[in-house]
């Protein structure tokens, strides 16, 4: 009998990763051209595409902007210790950086800080002022290191892609919480 607490692969065939390839580069195709450029017919296309989307895999769509053209010339890199580890301290932590906009993206980290926020400011001012404003007004702070960007090197969102081995699809884990749908999703035991 197959256990049932056990994880659920989607497959991935060479047309899926048709499909997520030209969305990273891409997002705004149209169904249409996507299906050409896969070489599959549209409703095939839409049917996967949606699966995509179900599974977790394709989680949103987004436009990326030019963040120096909106007037932000400093990207931070924002190295967070705090004084406690409790789970009530780093969870009202987390919930004060995830309401900042200018918060791109917080991880919990090893090393010698536990959180490593990407921040954008308009210049050293500004970044001072979310310093003064905010980080060092929140309970449980220890130490603040900064690394300011000098230039960037690469910049890039796209997720390499496994490649599937020969006709065999790659098998990928959805998201937790999300609904398993698709003709390619199948239960593995």
């Amino acid at each position: 009998m197959p256990d049932p607490t056990a994880t659920r692969y989607i497959e991935l065939d060479h047309a899926d990763h048709r499909i997520l390839t030209a969305l990273q580069a891409d997002g705004r195709i149209t169904n249409q051209a996507l299906a050409e450029r896969v070489g599959i017919s549209t409703a095939a296309c839409w049917r996967r595409l949606q699966a995509l989307v179900a599974s977790g895999i394709v989680r949103r769509f987004t436009a990326l902007l030019d963040g120096r053209r909106l007037g932000y010339e400093l990207t931070v890199f924002v190295h967070v210790t705090l004084t406690r580890h409790a789970k009530d301290a780093t969870a009202a932590f987390e919930r004060a950086v995830k309401a900042r906009a200018e918060v791109l993206d917080c991880y919990a980290v090893t090393g010698d800080a536990d959180f490593t926020l990407r921040v954008l400011a308009t210049d050293i001012a500004g970044y001072d002022r979310f310093l003064e404003d905010f980080v060092f007004t929140l309970p449980g702070i220890a130490q603040v290191r900064s690394s300011i960007v000098l230039r960037e090197v690469k910049a890039d969102v796209s997720i390499p892609l496994p490649a599937p081995a020969g006709n065999k699809p790659t098998r990928v884990a959805p998201a937790v919480g999300r609904r398993r749908i698709g003709v390619r999703a199948r239960r593995r035991s």
